[in-house]
C-alpha cells in the first residue's frame, strides 16, 4: 500500500504503526508542499517498509521517475462531473480531451498531460511497493502501457462489476470495512502509542 500524510512529522509514526501491524510492504509519502500524495512539483519524503524494516528517503519526479515536474495547480480537480470526464479521458484511449483541460497549459490551469503524469507517479509507486517492478521508472512505463492499451479501463470496469455482484449477493447491504481495529486488537499499536506518548511527555518535561 501507499499511504499519504500531510505533515512530515507523521510519516515515521504511520510507518511504524504499519510495521507493528505486520504489513509486508508499504510506503508512507508526504509531498514537501504538505501534500498527502507523491508531489508532481518537487520532492516527496518517503518511509518505505519492506521485510520488517523502515527506510526513510526522498524521491523526485524527474530523478526517480523520469517525468517532468508540474505545478500543483496544473493537477487540481474540479466538479464531480468534470473530474469524471478527466478520469474517462485518462483511462479510455483515443477519448477527446475534455474542454476544461484543452486550453493551452499555464501555471494556473489544470492540464491533461500534467494530470496523466501525476497518475503515473502514484501508480508507479504502487507497482514498486507491490513488487511488480524493480524501479519507479519501470513502474511508469508499465502504468503508461496500461493506460494506452485500455487495460486500466477494463480493470476499472471489472471492479465495478465485482462491486455490483457483491451488492446483489448481499441483498444491497454494504458491510463496513475494517478500519484497522481488527488488525490492531492484539494491543500492540495501543501499547506502542502509549509508550511514545509517555516518552514525549518526559522529554518535554525536561526541556
Amino acid at each position: 500500500m501507499v499511504l499519504g500524510v500531510a505533515k512530515r512529522e507523521l510519516g515515521d509514526t504511520f510507518a511504524r504503526v504499519l510495521q507493528l501491524l505486520k504489513v509486508d510492504r508499504a510506503m508512507v509519502v508526504c509531498g514537501k508542499e504538505g501534500l498527502d500524495e507523491i508531489s508532481p512539483e518537487g520532492e516527496t519524503w518517503v518511509w518505505e517498509l519492506a521485510n520488517g524494516e523502515i527506510t526513510e528517503g526522498v524521491i523526485h519526479p524527474t530523478r526517480d521517475f523520469g517525468l517532468p515536474t508540474h505545478p500543483l495547480t496544473s493537477v487540481r480537480g474540479a466538479t464531480p462531473q468534470l473530474n469524471a470526464q478527466t478520469f474517462t479521458a485518462l483511462l479510455q484511449p483515443n477519448t477527446p480531451v475534455p474542454a476544461h483541460l484543452s486550453a493551452p497549459p499555464d501555471i494556473t490551469s489544470p492540464c491533461i498531460d500534467s494530470i496523466r503524469d501525476f497518475v503515473l507517479l502514484n501508480a508507479a509507486a504502487l507497482l514498486k511497493v507491490s513488487g511488480r517492478v524493480k524501479s519507479y521508472k519501470e513502474g511508469v512505463e508499465l502504468a503508461r502501457e496500461s493506460l494506452a492499451s485500455g487495460s486500466a479501463w477494463r480493470a476499472f470496469q471489472g471492479f465495478i462489476d465485482a462491486g455490483a455482484e457483491a451488492m446483489k449477493r448481499n441483498g444491497g447491504i454494504v458491510e463496513p470495512e475494517d478500519d484497522g481495529g481488527v488488525a490492531a486488537k492484539g494491543g500492540a499499536v495501543e501499547a506502542w502509542y502509549h509508550h511514545e506518548h509517555q516518552k514525549k511527555k518526559t522529554t518535554d518535561g525536561k526541556q
